[in-house]
């Protein structure tokens, strides 16, 4: 690496603060700033349980012995998915971003667990991400579009109730179904239509994969994620090229 970074398996929550700031900037200048779960009072006691999951992956990236970026990946069945991966502006580029990610990949964690794939979400918008996890060998599968919705004539549902789910994060509830998650009480992000029944001021955001089809509901569309996958082996061998 151009400059000297040391890679560590984070377990508690010493650098928890650090991280929870580094989730928010990765959102800096998006339409998502303040409104995804990474900005919710509740994040912070989510994330403590993710540091001690034998299925979640965190890596802290180092400088100087000062944390200046991390990477988060999950466990399904073989594949690995890559929730998030940040580096800030004093390490990026210089092929640092494929130097660690090859590290993290070929690290013992990883390894013996035999995974056979790897997957993440990258937003349209994200025109450098894509194309880096593009030249890195992975390739777009799925395409997700994400609006602001509103409902013209809401139902008056007395059976809707406010509660919080087993991550510790409030929502939006029916007959113990969650609808939606509730942001800061200023968004909602959605998880089912029937919560623009839900009578209040904040925004509703939702990631629906095809075309909508409702027709009392105004959805704007302002970004896209893309589902990106390819084998571990196969980016591996093309990040070894780069």
């Amino acid at each position: 690496m151009k400059k000297e970074l040391s890679i560590k398996r984070l377990s508690d929550d010493n650098y928890l603060f650090e991280i929870i700031t580094m989730h928010k900037e990765i959102f800096i200048e998006t339409e998502f700033y303040g409104r995804l779960i990474y900005f919710d009072d509740d994040f912070k006691n989510y994330f403590r349980t993710i540091l001690s999951d034998k299925d979640h992956y965190v890596f802290g990236i180092f400088s100087d012995n000062d944390i200046h970026g991390f990477i988060h990946l999950k466990a399904f069945s073989n594949t690995l998915f890559l929730n998030n991966i940040f580096l800030d502006e004093s390490i990026r580029g210089n092929g640092n971003g494929t130097n660690v990610l090859k590290e993290v990949l070929n690290s013992a964690f990883i390894v013996n667990e035999d995974f056979v794939n790897i997957e993440l979400d990258v937003l349209e918008s994200n025109f450098k991400a894509k194309n880096w996890y593009r030249k890195i060998g992975l390739t777009p599968s799925i395409i997700s579009h994400w609006y602001f919705l509103k409902k013209s004539t809401p139902l008056d549902i007395v059976n809707l109730y406010l509660d919080y789910d087993l991550n510790g994060f409030k929502g939006v509830f029916l007959d113990n179904t969650k609808l939606g998650t509730i942001i800061n009480d200023s968004s909602i992000i959605v998880h089912d239509l029937k919560v623009l029944d839900y009578k209040c001021n904040l925004l509703f955001i939702a990631k629906i994969t095809g075309v909508p089809k409702v027709s009392n509901i105004e959805f704007l569309q302002f970004d896209s994620s893309i589902r990106m996958n390819s084998k571990i082996t196969n980016v591996l061998k093309t990040m070894k090229d780069v």
